[in-house]
């Protein structure tokens, strides 16, 4: 249903001790907070350069073993670009660390559960050389799209759905150090709770690993609309340390992204999330681990608009155990239902943009164009604090004085898929 346009345009404890010492303990308190604070901006900021051009940790095509699957191949083949596979499954039991997997466009009527791993300075690279050209459908019995279980490991422009009416995953990642990057995932878990499991567009689980990227992914159509149920989203994230960033995220049963049982120290920067039914962002901890605070998460220059049309949850929502350090920094937002903003623990939102984001064509089925008109108020409106170094489309950020809030960056010239980075051409 998402279609971009033909041309682009492109995340205290108080102490007192007696009135004599209290003047110093506030100035003290106050130096130590604003170093904190520095410092996590820092960290933010390290964070986000390393997930998006990681100095080990890109494929690299001109080194790399590189192996091919086509509609027109054989799994009894050798992978070589003149005799290549047909499944991208028969690719995942064969190939090893340093690997890039070339999937030429088609429809792959199957659901890939890939073990191998990847190491830090010999990722493992599946990528749809055309993106959007190959198609993951998924089987009539499996419960998701494609199972990445190892480390390491990039899914790359893929088209990914799940024909299983009882299915729940378009994508489950559950290792570490994994990128989902560039795909589109849609129409997953249409029983939509009826069996009272949750499901996901992309779903980062195993709570035990960490560092793991979801970027400029188009997620959509995930549930079923006609039943308020809470546990089906379009991303969501269980474990720490990791970038959400330049997504799109519409019409999702439940939230455009949560986070939940251990989530935490996550960016998460120029989503556009708008028309999901429960919420657009969902930041907390209830359940499993035991005892577990979701906090010292950034979110920041998020477009957040016209979500929580039946849950009534908010645009941007903190739930359960959340701590004092998530900031909520120069995002976006308009007529979320039934606010824009529930926060707990005293935290507030900071340079919040509360207007009509200005799309050159608001649809909220997603077949609009929603890229920033000129006089957006979300164009050179952003932070450099954990932002994307490009946009959607891995177009140049920023192209004014500042960034944009949002997927797309004003005026921005897109790169050209593969993205150079992924495969460090």
């Amino acid at each position: 249903m998402f279609t971009p346009p033909t041309k682009f345009v492109n995340a205290t404890r108080t102490f007192k001790r007696g009135i004599f010492f209290l003047a110093s303990m506030v100035v003290v308190h106050l130096m130590l907070g604003a170093q904190s604070r520095a410092l996590q901006i820092q960290q933010l900021r390290e964070l986000t350069s390393r997930s998006r051009f990681p100095n080990s940790a890109n494929c690299n095509a001109a080194v790399s073993a590189n192996f091919y699957v086509s509609i027109t191949g054989n799994d009894n083949n050798d992978g070589s670009q003149s005799s290549p596979w047909r499944t991208i499954s028969a690719a995942g039991s064969r190939v090893g660390p340093g690997s890039v997997v070339h999937v030429e466009p088609g429809t792959y009527a199957e659901a890939p559960y890939i073990t191998v791993s990847g190491q830090s300075a010999a990722r493992i690279c599946f990528i749809s050389d055309v993106r959007w050209g190959a198609k993951i459908i998924g089987t009539a019995i499996e419960n998701y799209g494609i199972a990445v279980m190892g480390n390491y490991f990039d899914v790359d422009g893929f088209d990914i759905t799940n024909i299983n009416p009882s299915g729940h995953l378009g994508i489950i990642s559950q290792g570490s150090y994994n990128r989902i990057v560039g795909n589109v995932v849609h129409d997953v878990a249409p029983i939509g709770g009826a069996d009272g499991l949750g499901g996901a567009g992309i779903m980062i689980g195993d709570i035990t690993k960490h560092d793991n990227d979801v970027l400029q992914n188009v997620i959509y159509n995930i549930g079923n609309f006609n039943v308020n149920w809470a546990s089906i989203h379009n991303i969501y994230y269980e474990n720490k340390y990791g970038l959400i960033a330049n997504n799109f995220s519409f019409r999702s049963q439940g939230c455009g992204i949560q986070l939940w049982h251990n989530a935490g120290h996550l960016v998460i920067a120029n989503n556009t999330i708008f028309n999901n039914q429960l919420c657009g962002i969902l930041i907390g901890a209830n359940d499993t681990p035991v005892k577990a605070v979701d906090d010292y998460n950034l979110t920041v220059n998020n477009i957040v608009v016209y979500n929580g049309s039946l849950g009534l949850h908010y645009g941007i929502v903190e739930v359960g155990h959340t701590g004092t350090h998530n900031q909520y920094i120069n995002n976006l937002v308009w007529e979320n239902d039934p606010g824009n903003f529930l926060l707990l623990n005293g935290v507030v939102d900071q340079g919040t943009v509360t207007a009509d984001p200005g799309f050159v064509n608001y649809q909220a089925n997603g077949s609009g164009d929603y890229h920033l008109v000129p006089t957006s108020p979300a164009v050179n409106a952003g932070t450099s604090n954990g932002a994307p170094v490009t946009d959607f489309d891995d177009g140049q950020r920023p192209v004014g004085p500042a960034w944009d809030i949002g997927a797309y960056e004003e005026g921005s010239t897109p790169g050209i898929w593969p993205w150079f980075w992924i495969l460090g051409q």
